[in-house]
Order: structure tokens, then sequence, then C-alpha cells
């Protein structure tokens, strides 16, 4: 059943669809357990990242709304992400990046410039998996743009 109450069944979700909500998904809780780690050892940090759990379900549900939130993290991930980069071939510290509260900057410039590219990869890959126009369609969007 469709969430207007038809008897039409839904059209089925994409592979490449249930990846990035499950990507989205395993992102959300990973953020969730780093802020549950730096808790346990006195730090307390808000990490909007986590909401990407909710976001992940969201996109699993064709939830139009929680696609853009999505939309609007992975092109602000790629930003920074190119900025990283920069900041790496440039040999100068622009930003701080870490994982799980572990700081990386001292990391080997080239793995850390090959993590950032693998990134941004899967970035764009899922971005162009969001914007595809029968995905789209799967989210009530209309229209070629």
């Amino acid at each position: 059943m469709v969430e207007d109450g038809s008897n039409t069944p839904a059209p089925a979700i994409p592979l490449s669809l249930r990846l990035v909500g499950w990507i989205t998904i395993l992102y959300g809780i990973s953020s969730i357990l780093n802020i549950i780690e730096l808790a346990r050892h006195g730090r307390f940090f808000i990490n909007l990242s986590a909401l990407q759990f909710f976001g992940g379900i969201g996109i699993l549900r064709r939830k139009r709304g929680w696609r853009l939130y999505q939309l609007f993290c992975l092109w602000l991930g790629l930003a920074l992400l190119v900025l990283a980069g920069i900041s790496i071939v440039s040999g100068r510290q622009l930003i701080s990046y870490g994982w799980m509260g572990i700081p990386l900057e001292r990391a080997r410039p080239e793995v850390l410039l090959s993590l950032f590219i693998l990134l941004a990869l899967l970035t764009v890959w899922e971005i162009r998996v969001l914007t595809r126009s029968e995905v789209k369609k799967l989210f009530g969007i209309s229209g070629t743009r």
C-alpha cells in the first residue's frame, strides 16, 4: 500500500538507493557511537551527524524531506573533503579532521589524500543516485530538473 492510501503497490526501491540509505544509517550509527564514547570520557559533544541515522531511514521510506537533508549533507561533506584535500596537498593544515574522536592530521599525507579521494567518489555517487530522475519519482518529485 502506498502512503496516499491506495492499494497500488509502491514501486521497488533500486539497489543503489537502498545502499545509499544503509550507508547513511551506518554513518549515523557511527556518529551516535562517537557521542557515547566521548561522553564515557567526560567529553560532551553534539554531533549533528547522528541525524544521518534518521536520514537513512527516511531515504528507505522515501521521505522527500530526508532526501533533501541528505543531499545538503552530501554537498557540504563534498566541500569539506575538497578543503581537506587542498590542505593535504598544500602541506598546511587548513582544517582539522578526525574519525571517532581520533585526530588524523598525523597520518601520512598520501594515505589521507587517498582516503579523501575515495570518500569524495562515494559522495559523488550518492549525490548522483539521489538526483536521478527515477529516484526523484520515488520521492514524489516530478520534472526533469
